[in-house]
């Protein structure tokens, strides 16, 4: 009778210690849900179209689009170097200006952005942070704007 006992509570004890496992398991798989669905909301909100192209597509993209009032063309190079010669319709919004930032971040986030500097540099940085500001659609001049080398 003693060893039915012990018997019994030993597997009373085994499928608490089970149900305990059992609920820390959903509770913790719960949590993995919650957190891939804020993952997948945060995605979601930066998913878009980020493409670095080269001189010539970057050309061709832009020229497909040159007439559609949501797309704008950024130059992220300083007012010299606009002024030295840029691409026609840019919009000059300088990288290096204290306000930078605040002016990426106050565009409309739902147009289409074709942008460029000197190197690839800039834009590419420029690029990452339309991104993490949830920018829906941005192209980058890859390796940068040259006079001498592209004419758009």
């Amino acid at each position: 009778m003693k060893n039915k006992t012990n018997l019994i509570a030993t597997l009373l004890a085994l499928a608490l210690i089970a149900g305990a496992i059992y609920w820390s398991g959903t509770s913790s798989m719960k949590n993995n849900t919650t957190e891939n669905n804020a993952k997948a909301a945060r995605e979601a909100k930066n998913s878009g179209t980020y493409i670095n192209l080269s001189a010539q597509d970057f050309a061709t993209a832009l020229e497909k689009y040159k007439n559609d009032p949501n797309t704008i063309l950024l130059d992220v190079r300083t007012m010299d170097e606009y002024n030295a010669g840029h691409i026609k319709g840019a919009k000059e919004v300088d990288y290096y200006a204290p306000d930078f930032m605040a002016k990426l971040s106050a565009l409309d986030k739902n147009k289409r952005y074709f942008i460029y500097c000197r190197s690839g540099h800039r834009s590419g940085d420029t690029l990452q942070k339309m991104k993490s500001l949830g920018f829906k659609e941005v192209y980058n001049l890859q390796y940068g704007f040259n006079l001498s080398l592209i004419h758009i």
